[in-house]
């Protein structure tokens, strides 16, 4: 049996992929990003290096090698981008999770509309837009029942006048009960119930 010759030790100063995320040259790290994409192992180090990118190749880069990974945790990476301050930070997120088949994306974005935060709620229902899951109806359907922000509410209500299921009317009936002095709520509402009937 022939043997196994040993691999050449790394040279002085080399360092793998993981570690040239951290790199200064832009290019280096979305070419480390790149490396790893497929890497289960590497996922707490692409997340980390996510939430703090500021260069746009680099964060694609980074985006593309967690949902390549495609693990909760990977993906969970993704999901949390769409609370970040920078609009073109979220707007990268929205765009990688518009490539979760739906089931998975339902899943990861419901914690979202839990958030304590209401612009955090809308982000995630906006996410959410054009999915379709009977687990999304149910929760939606409750959402209407406590939400009191009228612009999670309107967003709630678009999406759920998308799902065509009658079951949502009763919700969304009650919502515009609850809302009556707010006009555009009156509308999303009126919106909603109209695809509702069409479906």
């Amino acid at each position: 049996m022939p043997l196994r010759q040993p691999r050449p030790a790394p040279a002085a100063g080399s360092s793998g992929p993981r570690d040239r995320l951290d790199a200064a040259d832009p290019a280096e790290r979305r070419r480390a990003a790149q490396a790893l994409a497929g890497q289960p192992r590497a996922v707490p180090r692409l997340g980390a290096r996510l939430a703090i990118e500021t260069d746009r190749a680099v964060r694609a880069a980074l985006l593309d090698a967690l949902v390549a990974i495609g693990s909760d945790t990977a993906l969970g990476a993704v999901t949390a981008l769409l609370t970040a301050e920078e609009p073109g930070a979220r707007a990268a997120a929205f765009e990688a999770i518009a490539r979760i088949e739906d089931a998975r994306a339902v899943t990861l974005l419901l914690p979202l509309l839990d958030d304590a935060a209401a612009d955090r709620r809308v982000h995630g229902l906006t996410a959410l837009a054009d999915r379709r899951d009977p687990l999304l109806v149910a929760r939606l359907m409750r959402l209407l029942g406590e939400e009191t922000d009228a612009n999670v509410c309107a967003a709630a209500a678009d999406l759920l006048g998308r799902q065509g299921d009658a079951a949502a009317r009763p919700a969304l009936l009650r919502l515009k009960a609850r809302f009556r002095a707010e006009p555009f709520l009156q509308f999303a509402t009126d919106a909603a119930l109209a695809r509702l009937a069409e479906a």
